[in-house]
């Protein structure tokens, strides 16, 4: 794929569009979550990513083609005042393409200093993902630890991006 990687900012008249891609994403994630069909809901914190000064939301564009999305907040689990990527995700047809990998490159650079990123501890290829790429964009420099509590379960990489 030559089409060039970018992101832009989900204004809130795409809003049912990002609804649309969480659900698509909700439901890939039902083997690693343990819910059924029916108990996935609507993304609760949607709202907050259009009223909520510390939360941002971007599509992932391949061209100008959406191929997915991030969603970026101040809510850590570890490191305070870090930037987390809360969801991120990318359409089947546009993986395996180093698509995701430039992507978090793109928002980590909008948001320059500390980052947590956490992964369902069931979720291997998530996992593996993220391994990769913080890899990669701090040339081994994170810290990687495991939470198991009542707010997490599964891996967590802290990092700084400059």
């Amino acid at each position: 794929m030559n089409n060039p990687i970018h992101i832009i900012s989900v204004s809130a008249s795409h809003k049912s569009d990002l609804a649309e891609l969480l659900a698509d994403y909700q439901l890939e994630l039902i083997p690693y979550s343990g819910q059924s069909v029916a108990e996935v809901q609507s993304y609760k914190y949607l709202p907050s990513y259009f009223s909520d000064p510390e939360r941002a939301a971007y599509f992932i564009m391949a061209g100008d083609e959406v191929a997915g999305f991030a969603l970026v907040n101040t809510h850590t689990l570890i490191e305070p005042q870090a930037h987390s990527i809360a969801e991120f995700y990318i359409k089947p047809a546009f993986r395996k393409q180093r698509i995701g990998e430039q992507a978090a490159t793109l928002v980590f650079a909008k948001f320059p200093g500390k980052w947590e990123v956490a992964q369902m501890a069931s979720n291997l290829p998530v996992i593996n993902f993220w391994h990769k790429v913080v890899t990669h964009v701090t040339h081994g420099q994170f810290k990687a630890t495991v939470l198991t509590n009542d707010k997490w379960h599964g891996p967590v990489l802290i990092f700084v991006y400059d």
